[in-house]
């Protein structure tokens, strides 16, 4: 994925497909949680500061969610598409 990225709005998209088919494979928190930012950095190859801006911006925009579940070590945010694409709620 990582090289189709470039500016911002190329990033936030690579960043929303990330969501989506990560939580559609089933790589989300447990407790209902969604996929977690460190994970979506990992599947972009980008920076976890990064990936958590573009988050916020998918979630002004209504794209994605912002759930709760748990991480390796405890609760923890993490991201649902709002289409309902996979995850865990």
């Amino acid at each position: 994925m990582s090289s189709k990225m470039g500016r911002p709005p190329e990033a936030r998209e690579a960043t929303l497909e990330a969501i989506r088919e990560l939580a559609a494979a089933g790589e989300t928190d447990g407790a209902n949680g969604g996929v977690a930012t460190q994970t979506i950095a990992g599947e972009i190859d980008r920076g976890r500061k990064a990936v958590a801006k573009y988050c916020r911006r998918l979630r002004e925009e209504e794209k994605i969610r912002r759930v709760h579940g748990l991480g390796p070590n405890g609760p923890r945010p993490s991201w649902l598409p709002v289409d309902g694409d996979g995850g865990g709620e």
